[in-house]
């Protein structure tokens, strides 16, 4: 009975080790397939509801669904279900799931079928990935500021970074304008699903790099994550001189419409035949009226006549301004670019937001 009690629990034992450790193999196995499986097969069931999906939309418009379209498809819904919602992604869509659904990135592993990346068990690789490159480059420009020797650049990394400095050198210093890449463009290019808090602690990491004075160094590393702002140039029609030497313009704000006459003098102002001074008493409104001359530090260069009419002081004195700004490129057109930087050749277009009915005024309400 002993004999036989010791060989059931040994037989016993090892079918519990054996299932103890096969189960896991299984899993990890069963894993890695997955893992390596295309993204027509992961989304086989949602690529085929989508195909039936087609198929009986097209029989409800009386098409061949063979034959049907994807711009068929969004006649067919525009018509189907109307929708006059502002915003284009909030309407009725129908698009592949291989458009729709996330791009996840096919895990690394070696011969062992063990993940290469050191933030595999984070959850977040491609993420943690990133902070440990950008942690790499803050050390690196740290070493270079503090004229340290970087023992850890390889020949390819110096050459990159010498090949970059030539660069921005024939391009020239232009401070270009720029935005970090939005939420979805971050997690489109990770191909990953990151959180919020994840996104604004990237932001501020890539924001410290770029702080750091030689940070031109890596400016392609940097351009990775953000896009150029193209700055548009304002379309303004240039008045010439008339021949006693005067440039005329209008400027409009809400609804006040400033006609200005600008001529080479002392920077002497009149409006309505009264002083700066004496019309506008708030310093606020004298501000906006010499905003333009004190960009192009031309105050005392031009003598001004300004006649205005309607709206109150906040829109005459953005309509002056406005009307000032043109006038003054009749005499120079290379104020152009330092007006336009300033936003100073284009219309103000806010106005009062209009009583509604049922309110008190625009946005109050009666009392209850």
């Amino acid at each position: 009975n002993t004999l036989l009690r010791k060989n059931l629990i040994h037989s016993s034992s090892k079918r519990l080790i054996a299932r103890q450790y096969s189960k896991p193999d299984q899993v990890r196995d069963r894993r890695t397939s997955n893992e390596e499986l295309s993204p027509e097969v992961k989304y086989k069931n949602e690529i085929s509801s989508y195909e039936r999906g087609k198929r009986r939309l097209a029989l409800m418009m009386e098409k061949d669904p063979e034959t049907f379209s994807d711009k068929d498809i969004e006649e067919a819904l525009a018509y189907l279900l109307p929708s006059n919602l502002f915003a284009k992604d909030a309407r009725p869509m129908m698009k592949h799931p291989l458009e729709l659904l996330p791009k996840v990135k096919a895990i690394q592993v070696d011969k062992d079928n063990r993940p290469i990346s050191a933030g595999f068990y984070t959850g977040f690789p491609a993420f943690y990935d990133l902070i440990h490159e950008i942690g790499e480059r803050e050390e690196l420009l740290m070493s270079l500021t503090l004229g340290k020797a970087v023992d850890k650049l390889s020949d390819n990394l110096i050459q990159d970074i010498n090949s970059n400095q030539s660069d921005q050198e024939t391009e020239g210093s232009d401070s270009a304008m720029f935005k970090w890449l939005t939420f979805n463009q971050i997690k489109d290019l990770l191909q990953e699903e990151i959180t919020e808090r994840q996104y604004k602690y990237l932001i501020a990491r890539l924001e410290r790099l770029q702080q750091f004075p030689n940070s031109d160094h890596i400016s392609g590393f940097i351009d990775q994550y953000r896009k150029v702002i193209e700055h548009r140039q304002t379309k303004v029609k240039i008045r010439p001189l008339n021949h006693a030497g005067i440039a005329s313009s209008t400027g409009k704000r809400k609804s006040a419409v400033a006609n200005i006459q600008i001529q080479e003098g002392a920077g002497n102002i009149q409006i309505n035949d009264r002083n700066l001074i004496e019309y506008f008493p708030l310093i606020l409104h004298r501000e906006q009226v010499l905003y333009p001359l004190l960009v192009l530090n031309v105050t005392d260069a031009y003598d001004i006549t300004c006649k205005v009419c309607g709206g109150g002081p906040s829109g005459q004195s953005g309509a002056i301004r406005l009307g000032i700004a043109r006038a003054l490129l009749s005499f120079n057109e290379g104020y152009k670019e330092t007006l336009d930087e300033h936003g100073l050749l284009i219309r103000d277009p806010r106005i009062v937001e209009r009583k509604k009915p049922g309110q008190k005024k625009a946005r109050r309400k009666f009392a209850w």
